[in-house]
């Protein structure tokens, strides 16, 4: 309250400083009038009025009845399916305002303008109807000027919400034929969640719960002014494509309102220093100006691992006898295209990102909603699940395409952190409607979003959807009647979202779909079609659950893999905060860890790709047992995922000519089964430790051929040339004598692999020995790894008798220890139930190698 009262009072003074839609926004003198409506002194009521409370804003009806004891922690056990009623009903959200003297008068122009709305809903003012919504990733703006009350006088304000899964039915139903999604009742979710602009997850996912939000997710205002106002602005970059040039143009698209004839005046300043200053006379209207400036040289902003993401401070100064405004943006300098090329003697063509010149292989992971509940997360919960991804050397993270897009801190921080952003349009694993209205309010979402986050440096790719041209093969109405659907897709995805984003942005690649063939031609722009999961075009998604994951025959060679995973259950400290331990949740397949799993036949495949590997037998009759339970399923996903990743990682150098390892998924909704490296609680998963690894600048990694021998490649995406030694020793399992070690001379080209064949000596005794391996330079360890010679429920470990000493805290908020063995461990994992990260985790432990860590 305290912030909206100060906000308030800044507001009256004619001084507004507030984080906007696009960039950070002052306004100076008082023609220009704002009143935030935020707050918490809502009230939100159900249909039959039996139920109404004290409601936030933004926020969402489930956060409020909770914050009021209607219903529990939505999170807790059951909640999803307890609570589900709420989505069900309908939800009237009120507030009373008075506006200050100076917003009513002569000639204003009154706005109400509603940055998110979730999602049916009709508004009304002083019971005068003003407007409705039914579309929450589009901002909305409504002419209250004939409905306001006077100046000082009480104003309601009523925005009634129709329930998103009736809303949903009612549009299924009228529909001329069917539009089939991909969900299962393991998901315990309501159908037809693609006949509305909604959080397509919040329906459930294989991996998430239901709750159907309703509510004000976003900010909302009131807006007065008499003259002109610059509503928003975006920026974007582009370099000369003149031989030799290094000049830069910054365009500013500034959205300008105008009530009545006036004069203006637009400057640009980058980092203080002006780049234009252009005057000009607007008649009333609305209109999109372009505004653009020139710089020569300036420094390059460059993903992770390629060089620094430098960012420049633009000042967007707008101007007129009435009102001055100011536009801030953070914008990077870079150059970013998506290359295909043919292959000398194969079929199909590269796909791979080229930034600013460089081919850059793509390293990362897959981004979903971070909570149910988009007004529980907060900035650090965004900034640490991006932090993660960098500190485990990820370059990218593809934001899917059934959740939101992102608040704004989110590509403010990953511009910052050097972190490319995939970012789809909200379409997922469902045919699509295209009637007429359904295709118009896209087009005003994908102008609005693309206006909204195409300043920001990290925006590297928009793609069209999440597998909905996969999905053509899924459903026996779509291969019957396949014309029928190809038609809706090139209608929605073509000639609606490529031809709304290309009107506003062309400096990024898109791509029709995820996976896709992509493009025969751009211009025109015709699509290859085939099946989209060839691997000799476009991108790749990979799931296998029957076979044996550490078998790379059966990976598909593709030229760039956006989506592949396994799952595995959060640790116990994370799963502690949902389950009851005296209500038997505790077990791998309790009642509430089966509802919690969402994936057909989930934890049964977790459990049959484990038996391939390891001798384990799940076991329920202790905490222990399902602590052990959870760390196996860790251990697997950890096995998979490294063998896939450093499969792709060695693709590079291979004929497929690999450029993209994406893994699904980075972080989590809730806490249960997932694909995830992060879970839900923050806490990395072991997988998340291995990322850190495989996703290395330098790594080492190994597989057996059919014709025997060991292949072994040390891969580089460095931009400069390594020099170093690859040293390979067969360890025994038991401790005895230091193994011998030989050691191979290593010189690797810029962006290029090292490959040694290793014949294993005969004498070696497979089930008894493995190999590891390390690249050095100097006595630096620049990359290490292993090679098991037998799946380890064939190797003959011994107890490792791991002991750990030395604790020492050399400052608060860190803790050093040491952990030695008597014989090798693989995959050793540390937990504790207190915050925090350990400077490595899942580690092999040698006999003869004492490891020191840090928490």
């Amino acid at each position: 309250m305290g912030r909206v009262n100060i906000l308030s009072a800044l507001v009256l003074l004619g001084v507004v400083v507030h984080s906007c839609a696009r960039g950070i926004h002052k306004q100076q003198q008082s023609d220009l009038l704002i009143l935030p409506l935020d707050g918490s002194d809502w009230i939100a009521s159900n249909a039959n009025g039996t139920i109404s409370v004290a409601a936030s804003v933004p926020g969402n009806i489930f956060t409020d009845l909770q914050a009021n004891k209607v219903i529990g922690e939505p999170y807790y056990r059951f909640g999803d399916g307890e609570y589900s009623w709420v989505g069900y009903d309908a939800w009237t959200y009120k507030k009373t305002f008075n506006l200050p003297a100076g917003f009513v008068g002569p000639n204003r122009l009154i706005l109400l303008e509603c940055d998110g709305l979730d999602t049916v809903a009709r508004i009304f003012l002083n019971g005068q109807g003003v407007g409705s919504a039914n579309n929450m990733f589009r901002q909305y703006q409504f002419d209250i000027t004939s409905a306001v009350a006077g100046a000082n006088a009480s104003n309601s304000l009523v925005i009634q919400f129709q329930s998103a899964a009736a809303y949903a039915k009612a549009q299924a139903e009228a529909y001329p034929y069917e539009l089939p999604t991909a969900d299962s009742a393991a998901q315990h979710g309501a159908p037809f969640r693609n006949m509305i602009r909604k959080e397509q997850s919040s329906f459930s996912w294989d991996w998430g719960p239901m709750f159907l939000t309703q509510g004000v997710w976003k900010s909302i205002r009131i807006v007065s002014y008499s003259t002109v106002r610059l509503e928003s602005t975006a920026v974007s970059v582009t370099k000369s494509q003149k031989p030799g040039s290094n000049r830069w143009t910054v365009t500013v698209l500034a959205d300008v309102s105008i009530v009545s004839n006036i004069d203006v005046s637009f400057t640009l300043a980058l980092d203080g220093i002006q780049l234009t200053h252009t005057k000009m006379s607007l008649l009333p209207g609305e209109l999109t100006i372009p505004v653009s400036g020139d710089i020569e040289n300036p420094e390059l902003w460059w993903p992770v691992g390629y060089g620094s993401p430098r960012l420049y401070t633009l000042a967007v100064k707008f101007s007129s006898a009435e009102n001055t405004q100011i536009n801030t943006h953070m914008i990077g300098f870079r150059e970013i295209k998506i290359v295909e090329e043919p292959i000398s003697g194969q079929d199909g063509a590269t796909f791979g990102l080229n930034v600013n010149g460089i081919p850059i292989f793509a390293k990362g992971s897959n981004f979903i909603p971070i909570n149910a509940f988009e007004s529980r997360v907060t900035v650090e919960d965004i900034e640490h699940i991006l932090q993660s991804a960098v500190d485990a050397n990820m370059n990218i993270v593809r934001v899917w395409g059934g959740g939101i897009y992102q608040r704004e801190e989110f590509y403010e921080i990953a511009s910052k952190l050097g972190i490319m952003i995939w970012e789809e349009f909200m379409f997922a694993c469902a045919m699509m409607p295209r009637d007429t209205a359904f295709l118009d309010n896209v087009a005003d979402e994908v102008r609005y979003q693309v206006r909204r986050l195409m300043s920001y440096p990290a925006v590297a790719i928009w793609s069209g959807n999440n597998e909905n041209e996969a999905a053509l093969d899924w459903f026996q109405v779509t291969r019957t009647h396949r014309d029928r659907y190809v038609v809706d897709q090139v209608k929605l995805y073509v000639d609606t979202i490529r031809e709304a984003l290309l009107k506003v942005d062309s400096t990024r690649p898109f791509i029709f779909s995820s996976p896709s063939n992509g493009p025969l031609t751009e211009d025109p722009y015709v699509l290859r079609w085939g099946n989209a999961q060839s691997p000799l075009w476009g991108d790749v998604h990979y799931y296998n659950y029957l076979d044996d994951c550490s078998n790379v025959s059966l990976i598909p060679p593709a030229r760039f893999m956006s989506e592949y995973g396994f799952q595995s259950f959060d640790s116990f400290p994370t799963l502690s905060s949902t389950l009851d331990t005296s209500l038997g949740d505790a077990a791998y397949n309790s009642p509430l860890m089966n509802w919690r799993q969402h994936h057909d036949n989930g934890t049964n495949e977790i459990i049959y790709q484990s038996q391939i590997h390891f001798k384990y037998t799940p076991q329920n009759k202790t905490l222990e047992d399902f602590k052990r339970f959870i760390y196996i399923s860790q251990t697997m996903q950890t096995h998979c995922i490294r063998t896939w990743a450093e499969f792709l990682r060695r693709g590079r150098d291979m004929p497929q000519k690999t450029q993209g390892s994406i893994y699904w998924q980075l972080n989590q909704i809730w806490p249960a089964p997932s694909w995830s490296s992060i879970e839900s609680s923050g806490r990395w998963k072991m997988l998340h430790y291995a990322a850190k690894q495989f996703y290395s600048q330098i790594i080492v990694s190994s597989f057996e051929s059919s014709s025997g021998g060991v292949t072994i490649y040390v891969t580089s995406d460095s931009t400069q040339p390594f020099t170093g030694s690859l040293e390979i020793a067969v360890v025994p399992w038991s401790s005895g004598p230091n193994p011998s070690t030989l050691s191979v001379p290593v010189k690797i080209a810029p962006l290029s692999s090292f490959v040694y064949q290793f014949q294993l000596p005969k004498s070696v005794v497979r089930k008894s020995n493995f190999i590891l391996l390390e690249v050095t330079s100097g006595d630096v360890l620049i990359a290490n790894n292993w090679h098991f010679l037998t799946k380890l429920k064939d190797a003959a470990l011994q107890a490792p008798k791991i002991i750990a000493s030395t604790f020492q805290k050399p400052n608060n908020n860190t803790i050093t220890f040491t952990l030695s063995a008597s014989n090798p461990a693989p995959y050793v994992w540390l937990e504790t139930p207190y915050s925090g990260r350990f400077s490595d985790n899942g580690f092999m432990l040698l006999a003869s190698e004492p490891r020191s860590l840090s928490f």
